[in-house]
């Protein structure tokens, strides 16, 4: 009896195991068939789709998790895991969860905060077991008489064809910063001649929008006007609306003097999540060029060559800087301004966009092709960047900037770029090559997408490299199409810096097809052959190799060829016939026009045709005709003649329909 009795109490500790753990998600005994539906209500518990809230106003969102029985009755689901996300974060919108789990009512609660738009926000929350509900916020009140509170220019004073930073502070009518506003920017006054500069294109007048902290900026850049005398130039901003106009103005005194030669600072992309980089050029000017971020909305910062990050930085001009995203102000688009300062007073700026998107989930894995060199080699260093998707799944990550770097450099190696976007494939690609060290180190490469990041180790064996040297250069190195061709030469030096001839270099691709596979070296040590594209879509990356073999020693190094995102427009390939021309000879080139769409026709179309360098001086050539129409088969031709002049190397060029296409012609002793 006493037994059975044990038994039975047994059963019943089981029984009530097995219902408190019934439910998924931590439902509790109110929810033995687990997690049915979420909903938003009001105070009065009644279902919510919409709500409305002021411009940086607050309100509390109340998610409401209930479960219908066999029976039908409705009942709360208690101690259910639940999150809270602002689908559209562009807005400046913020939340903060006052609880992750539901009480005893089945109710979870977050406080969410507008951002400084008028824009209509949605929230949405979903349960661990996947049930979700969506609100609509909207706004009201915002853009009651919004106006500019202030202005500034930094420098106020500049000389011609320099650059100042104009910022303007939109709030509305309760002192609160809006987004979204638009603001015009003129020069009521504009002696110098000067004009606005923004994303590559310059004028007089210049709109832009505030972004979620309520700032707009504009980039004046004084002209050249009146250049023996001081002059005086106003910029004002002016917000127009149907029910509203605000205005102000600043002064910019245009210094005496002529305008230096032009200088300019991009960036590529322009606008970026995050935690992420974009690649900042200066052109127009010689020397070095200071980085600095007068304007700083996001907390961004330059990524030197040892990959850290610094808010100052000083490189020769032409050469390329990291510009990482800040995180500061998340969830909402702000704007960061680059600016270039050169020794003789010049300057230029950019303005980089850190989007409101949260920085993504990237994965990196290096590779080096091979992992062990001798100097004088080169090895081709692969970083495959990979994202998780809504679904779970691992993808390819393409237009993300991978930063590389030496952390450990032994033989005292070089990369042949610090930062390269990713392809289609989500493959980024550099050329290694190793120092002259001739002790047998390791050198190592490491890849780095914001916090993301591999390495790989490279043995590097010793050999002497003081003999000879090698470069490549594929001109040129971006195709237009997936079967236009691209101009490779290989260029073989001696330790004294003098062209070696005569040596046979042997060329090698990692797709697409040469022509020819081996070439001489010529008076100059240049050896020339054409890539053409093997036609495979999408955006992808290729890398040619050139080696020569001399003295029981290699030596290498490659080039890096990319392709578009999509095949667009027309392809190109040009051919020589023949490709050898003895002096007084001729040569018929032959561009032959393609397309990836079926629907565009290759006939009819205009091919010019140009001599693009010859490799020594006192050379002359011409062309019968500077262009030609292509016939039914998309081909058009010239002739080149050889008139004048010693043995020599000549690259032609022919374009057509935005494509380019290039072929060496070699002119005999």
């Amino acid at each position: 009896m006493r037994k059975n009795f044990y038994l039975s109490g047994l059963f019943l500790c089981i029984l009530a195991l097995c219902i408190c753990g019934c439910g998924s998600g931590g439902g509790s005994t109110a929810d033995p068939m687990g997690t049915g539906t979420v909903r938003f209500i009001d105070d009065a518990g009644s279902i919510i789709t919409s709500a409305t809230v002021g411009v940086n106003g607050t309100i509390t969102l109340r998610a409401y998790v209930s479960n219908t029985r066999s029976d039908g009755t409705v009942v709360p689901v208690v101690n259910e895991k639940v999150s809270f996300s602002i689908v559209n974060s562009g807005n400046g919108g913020s939340l903060v969860a006052s609880s992750d789990r539901t009480g005893s009512d089945g109710t979870a609660t977050c406080l969410f905060t507008s951002g400084s738009s008028m824009y209509s926000d949605n929230v949405r929350v979903t349960t661990s077991t996947g049930a979700t509900a969506s609100i609509y916020i909207n706004k009201s009140g915002g853009l009651v008489q919004p106006s500019i509170t202030k202005m500034e220019a930094k420098p106020e004073e500049v000389v011609a064809g320099q650059t100042s930073v104009v910022t303007v502070e939109v709030v509305d009518g309760g002192g609160n910063h809006v987004m979204g506003v638009p603001v015009t920017f003129t020069m009521p006054v504009n002696t110098s001649g000067a004009v606005f500069s923004y994303g590559g294109q310059t004028g007089a007048v210049y709109t832009t929008y505030t972004d979620s902290s309520g700032f707009a900026t504009a980039v004046y850049k004084a002209g050249n006007n009146y250049a023996t005398s001081e002059v005086f130039d106003s910029v004002m901003a002016e917000l127009i609306g149907s029910d509203f106009y605000s205005s102000k103005a600043v002064n910019i005194t245009r210094s005496a003097g002529v305008a230096p030669p032009a200088f300019t600072l991009t960036a590529n992309p322009t606008s970026v999540p995050a935690g992420q980089t974009t690649i900042i050029t200066a052109t127009g000017a010689e020397g070095d060029v200071t980085y600095t971020i007068p304007v700083n909305a996001s907390g961004g910062a330059f990524i030197n060559s040892g990959g850290f990050a610094v808010n100052t930085i000083t490189v020769p001009v032409g050469q390329t800087i990291v510009y990482r995203a800040g995180n500061l102000a998340p969830g909402t688009t702000v704007q960061d301004t680059v600016q270039g300062l050169l020794a003789d007073g010049r300057s230029a700026v950019v303005i980089v966009t850190r989007t409101s998107a949260q920085p993504s989930i990237y994965t990196v894995d290096i590779t080096a092709t091979p992992t062990s060199v001798k100097a004088g080699d080169v090895s081709i260093i692969n970083a495959k960047v990979t994202t998780t998707d809504t679904d779970g799944t691992d993808k390819a990550a393409p237009g993300v900037t991978v930063l590389f770097t030496l952390p450990v450099n032994s033989s005292g190696a070089t990369l042949s770029a610090a930062a390269v976007m990713t392809d289609g494939t989500g493959n980024a690609i550099v050329i290694y090559r190793p120092g002259s060290n001739t002790a047998t180190v390791q050198d190592t490469v490491q890849a780095a997408v914001g916090t993301a990041m591999d390495a790989v180790a490279i043995t590097v064996t010793g050999s002497s490299t003081a003999a000879f040297r090698i470069t490549v250069e594929a001109k040129p190195t971006t195709l237009a199409t997936s079967t236009s061709n691209s101009v490779i030469t290989a260029n073989v030096k001696n330790n004294a810096d003098e062209p070696i001839s005569g040596v046979t270099v042997t060329f090698t691709a990692t797709g697409g097809s040469l022509f020819p596979a081996t070439a001489t070296t010529d008076g100059n040590g240049n050896a020339v052959v054409t890539y053409t594209g093997s036609g495979v879509t999408g955006a992808h990356t290729n890398v040619v190799t050139a080696s020569i073999a001399i003295g029981g020693y290699t030596y290498t190094n490659a080039a890096v060829i990319t392709y578009p995102a999509t095949v667009a427009g027309y392809g190109l390939a040009l051919a020589a016939n023949p490709a050898t021309v003895p002096l007084g000879g001729t040569s018929v080139l032959t561009a032959a026009v393609s397309s990836a769409d079926p629907s565009q026709t290759v006939s009819g179309r205009t091919v010019t045709f140009s001599i693009e360098s010859v490799s020594v001086a006192g050379v002359t050539v011409t062309l019968s005709s500077a262009s030609a129409v292509t016939d039914g088969t998309g081909k058009a031709s010239v002739v080149f003649t050889r008139n004048l002049g010693p043995a020599a190397s000549v690259l032609v060029k022919a374009s057509s329909g935005g494509a380019d296409a290039f072929v060496t012609i070699t002119l005999n002793p």
